[in-house]
C-alpha cells in the first residue's frame, strides 16, 4: 500500500518527508477471549510537505480509491506560508498479524 500512496504523489506537488509502517496491533472485540486474536490493525504514517491545496487534492485522491482505509490522525501545520507539513496516520484491518507492506 505504501507504493500506492507514493504512486499517487507522482502527479502531486507534494514532497515525501517520511513514510513508515506502524506495528500491527490486535484489535480487541467485545466479548472475545483475551488470547483469541482474530483481527489486526495495520497502520501507515506519512509526512508530506507542500501547499494546503495540494494536500487537500491528495487526500481527496486517496479517498476516491476503492480501499478500506480508516484515518487515525491528520494534521496540517503551516511552516512558511504557503508551504506546510501534513502528517497522517491511516490503517486497514486484517485477520493476519503479518506485515502487510503498507
Amino acid at each position: 500500500m505504501g507504493q500506492v500512496f507514493t504512486g499517487l504523489l507522482k502527479e502531486s506537488a507534494l514532497t515525501v518527508n517520511k513514510i513508515s509502517n506502524l506495528d500491527a496491533q490486535a484489535v480487541k472485540i467485545e466479548g472475545q477471549k483475551e488470547e483469541a486474536k482474530l483481527l489486526f490493525k495495520h497502520g501507515l504514517s506519512l509526512e508530506l510537505t507542500g501547499q494546503f491545496i495540494s494536500v487537500l487534492t491528495y487526500i481527496q485522491e486517496i479517498e476516491k480509491q476503492d480501499w478500506q482505509l480508516y484515518w487515525d490522525e491528520l494534521n496540517f501545520s503551516t511552516d512558511h506560508y504557503p508551504q506546510g507539513t501534513l502528517t497522517v496516520e491511516v490503517h486497514t484491518l486484517s485477520t493476519s498479524d503479518s506485515v502487510l507492506d503498507l
